[in-house]
């Protein structure tokens, strides 16, 4: 009986010295790389968009009522009501030329690059853009 009474104050004096190990922080989750891709058809002051990958629409458009205008196309369209889920990015477009900024959407990273421009050489044209970039068609 004594033994077992030493031996348990033996335990209790050695798990007092120990500490719980440290719990390494919490890491935050690397930001997954979403595949976008559509195709742009501008035509005068329109652009019809297909989606190939990416998006909840197949085909979406934006009419601009004078130049230069602005909007956002997102995941689900260009109403800026619906909130984008898989990206964002907001559109500039004045005559021939058509800038593009995208909007980070975390923890997904909508796409590698932050600014493009696409210039069309006439009036009516067609591009790609991609999580990687934009090229002509």
């Amino acid at each position: 009986m004594k033994s077992l009474f030493a031996i348990g104050i033996a335990l209790t004096v050695a798990a007092a010295g120990c500490k719980e190990k440290e719990r390494p922080e919490e890491q935050e989750a690397p930001q997954q790389q979403m595949k976008i891709a559509f195709t742009v058809h501008k035509k005068g002051n329109a652009l019809i968009f297909k989606s190939a990958e990416g998006a909840a629409w197949e085909e979406v458009g934006y009419s601009c009522k004078a130049l230069p205008c602005e909007f956002i196309l997102n995941d689900h369209g260009t109403d800026p009501k619906i909130p984008a889920e898989v990206f964002s990015i907001g559109f500039s477009f004045s005559g021939n030329d058509v800038k593009m900024i995208s909007v980070n959407m975390a923890p997904k990273k909508g796409t590698t690059w932050e600014t493009l421009a696409y210039s069309c050489k006439t009036t009516d044209c067609d591009f790609r853009v991609t999580e990687e970039g934009v090229t002509g068609l």
